[in-house]
């Protein structure tokens, strides 16, 4: 049995001087994709176990099991602890929170209309020139040759309907 480190954060209010709490302090995130994550569970009325539950039956409905997000692993994405989600949890949460993929990929850095204008701008290697010989010269291809008995207009095997196959030269 492993045993884990337990994380105390000193939390100053006047009803709770001197208690200690566990976990980390709240409200502090450092990430724009927490930010987005935030505001829009607040608007939505939703708590961590809202987001879980309901990503929980997502993952099963879409029998995707990468679409689950844990309470921790919700908390990490908040705090920037993860940076790059995997793309099945950035599905769930869009689809939970009602958020837009391009407020999410704004949040997380993604830059869809940068990468394209980058991408024109990289020069690709040709890899397989042909000669034009290479493309016109024969060609020989497989054709089958059909019993005279069979009945096109009902479907059968082809395997049955084949009397032989002939090589055909093509230009």
């Amino acid at each position: 049995m492993a045993l884990y480190p337990v994380v105390w954060a000193r939390v100053w209010t006047k009803e709770s001087e001197g208690r200690l709490k566990r976990g980390r302090p709240q409200g502090s995130t450092t990430s724009p994709l927490g930010s987005l994550i935030l505001t829009a569970m607040k608007l939505l009325g939703l708590s961590y176990k809202d987001v879980v539950t309901k990503s929980d039956r997502l993952a099963k409905f879409n029998n995707k099991p990468d679409m689950t997000i844990k309470k921790s692993t919700l908390g990490n994405i908040i705090s920037g602890t993860i940076r790059q989600p995997g793309t099945a949890k950035l599905d769930s949460l869009r689809i939970i929170l009602n958020l837009s993929r391009a407020d999410m990929d704004a949040a997380i850095g993604v830059r869809p209309e940068r990468q394209f204008n980058e991408q024109l701008e990289v020069n690709h290697a040709r890899t397989h020139e042909l000669p034009i010989d290479a493309v016109t010269r024969q060609r020989t291809i497989k054709i089958p040759i059909l019993h005279p008995d069979v009945e096109l207009e009902d479907t059968q095997l082809l395997d049955g309907a084949v009397k032989r196959w002939a090589n055909v030269e093509v230009e």
